[in-house]
């Protein structure tokens, strides 16, 4: 989800911060840091703040590992070699323009109005077809626009709309061209029962 909104907020420049490595244990070492890395980055992260550097006594009982631990960390030597690394993964990924052919619409409203499948479900699919996408929310949805069979949000082009199930549909839908009578671009629902068309075609008829 930070990503995307680094991807569709022009102020954000593209630019996704995760801090990564805390809570695992003294066994997470160098190799599981760099495991760590390229698992988060391939998701759209491009700065790391690596936890931690802690000032107290050794051992330090708060989310370790701690990568210096006053001088007992015996990997501290070699942690100049995740740096190098991450740094260069991170420039590559920074300053270029993101391409993701699918929107999911995320389910924060349908979560608080009675029940849906998690949006993360879809994600997840999509992630293992390698298709990459992009997490969007209603309002979002609201203010796009459609040009040549694609939904344009910020920089995007999405050729694709997701929709996992759900029982509501908020009002404000009705004034939205992603989900008009006649859509222009496929628009996929995953909801159980006759109104799945319904949803994934129209909101005239949704619930509110």
């Amino acid at each position: 989800m930070a990503s995307s909104a680094a991807h569709l907020d022009p102020k954000k420049g593209g630019d996704t911060l995760c801090e990564a490595f805390g809570a695992y244990g003294w066994s997470e070492g160098l190799k599981a840091m760099k495991w760590i890395t390229d698992a988060i980055s391939v998701r759209g992260v491009n700065w790391f703040v690596p936890h931690a550097f802690s000032p107290r006594e050794y051992p330090d009982p708060d989310c370790p590992p701690h990568f210096y631990a006053r001088g007992n960390n015996p990997q501290y030597p070699h942690f100049r070699k995740w740096a190098d690394y991450t740094n260069r993964v991170c420039d590559l990924l920074s300053g270029g323009r993101h391409v993701a052919p699918v929107a999911v619409l995320y389910s924060a409203e349908a979560e608080w109005g009675g029940g849906c499948e998690p949006f993360e479900a879809a994600v997840k699919q999509l992630m293992r077809a390698q298709i990459d996408c992009d997490v969007v929310s209603t309002d979002l949805l609201n203010d796009c626009r459609i040009e040549e069979g694609c939904i344009c949000l910020g920089g995007e082009r999405f050729r694709a709309l997701v929709i996992r199930g759900r029982n509501t549909c908020p009002r404000r839908w009705k004034q939205s061209s992603a989900v008009s009578p006649k859509p222009e671009f496929p628009c996929c629902s995953a909801m159980p029962g006759p109104g799945a068309t319904t949803l994934a075609a129209s909101s005239a008829n949704s619930p509110e």
